[in-house]
């Protein structure tokens, strides 16, 4: 699935964890739906809630296959999910926190 979302343009979908997945992988979304659980990726500009009105679907779809500043500016926006190092900075204060003395 990754492999086919990578060689779109953009993607269109009514699935939550697809829109997310198109904001990591930097591709325009149009979310089939009203409602997003993931407003951080419209209110900057990745992900499209458009419903299911063909001519929304379809206008949306044409101006972002058209512009290319758009899907510039979305290979640029800064990750609101952090950084992708929670892992990491958790096993480093596990075990900065496991080699202090345990006072009681």
């Amino acid at each position: 699935m990754l492999n086919l979302m990578l060689q779109g343009k953009l993607i269109l979908t009514n699935s939550g964890d697809i829109q997310k997945e198109t904001f990591w992988l930097k591709i325009p979304c149009i979310t089939l739906r009203e409602n997003t659980e993931w407003m951080e990726t419209v209110e900057l500009g990745a992900n499209f809630l458009v419903g299911y009105d063909t001519n929304r679907i379809v206008s949306t779809a044409k101006m972002l296959t058209n512009d290319d500043h758009v899907r510039d500016k979305i290979k640029r926006l800064p990750n609101p999910y952090g950084d992708g190092r929670a892992a990491e900075k958790i096993v480093e204060f596990l075990l900065e926190y496991l080699n202090q003395d345990c006072v009681v």
